[in-house]
Order: C-alpha cells, then sequence, then structure tokens
C-alpha cells in the first residue's frame, strides 16, 4: 500500500506543471538558504564565544601563575621570619640563663658582704669592748694610783 502511496505521488508530481515545482523548489531552496544562514550565524556566535572563553583562560592561567608567584615568595617570607623568630628565641634564651647566672652571681656576693659585714661588725665590737676594758682597767689603775697619790703627798 504504501509503495502504491508512493508510486501516486511520484505520478502526481510528474503530472503537476513546471512553475508549480519550480516555485515549491524555490520555496525549499530559500528556507535551506535561510536554515543555513542560520546555522551560520549559530557557528560564528560559537566560534566567537570560544574566543572570548579562550581569551578568558589565557587570563586566568595567567593570574594563576601570578598567585603562585606570589605565594611562594610569601611561603619563604613566612620561613625566613619564622627562622628569624627561632634564632631570636635562642638569643632571648641565652640571656636569660646570663642574667640569671648574673643574678645568682649577685645575691651569693650580696650574702657574702652581708655576712662578712657581720663578721666585721661583731670583730669591731670586740674590739670597742677589750678597748673599753683596758679603759675602764687604766681609769681604775689611774683611781688607784690617785687613791695612792695623795696619800703620798
Amino acid at each position: 500500500m504504501s509503495t502504491e502511496l508512493s508510486e501516486r505521488s511520484e505520478l502526481i508530481e510528474k503530472m503537476r506543471p513546471e512553475p508549480l515545482r519550480e516555485k515549491k523548489d524555490s520555496i525549499k531552496i530559500t528556507s535551506n538558504v535561510h536554515a543555513v544562514n542560520q546555522e551560520r550565524l549559530r557557528l560564528n556566535q560559537t566560534r566567537t564565544q570560544n574566543n572570548d572563553l579562550r581569551k578568558q583562560i589565557d587570563v586566568m592561567r595567567k593570574q594563576l601563575t601570578n598567585v603562585k608567584a606570589e605565594c611562594t615568595k610569601l611561603k619563604s617570607k613566612t620561613n625566613n621570619v619564622k627562622r628569624e623568630c627561632q634564632q631570636q628565641n635562642t638569643e632571648y634564651q641565652k640571656h636569660k640563663r646570663l642574667a640569671e647566672e648574673h643574678m645568682n652571681h649577685s645575691i651569693t656576693f650580696k650574702a657574702k658582704f652581708e655576712e662578712d659585714k657581720f663578721n666585721f661588725e661583731a670583730q669591731i665590737k670586740k674590739m670597742y669592748q677589750v678597748l673599753h676594758g683596758k679603759d675602764e682597767t687604766e681609769r681604775e689603775q689611774e683611781r688607784s694610783a690617785e687613791d695612792v697619790d695623795p696619800q703620798s703627798q
């Protein structure tokens, strides 16, 4: 049945006058030309969009390269600061230890000074007592000599 229909359509087509066929073909051609132009337009838009996207990708790649370089610089600076902080901390600990040693020596010297001062004061008191005792003895001797002297006069 479908073969019969196709045969009949062909026959009708053949029977049709030439100008009608040409007009129909012309309409198809115009329609196809329009469709081709539309597809070319879309193709050009797609190519333009692809070129724009490629440019954006190139810019982003450059930015990424710059950011990576900056990160590397910052990492290097951070490591330098970290190293410097460690050195400063080591130096601080060293000086703190030296200050503690000096403080201990100072405390030791002060204790020794206090001890020597105490011993010196004790010796001065003993000497003073000895001298005072001698002065007392001499006064007593002078009194006794005076007591003895007035009678001899």
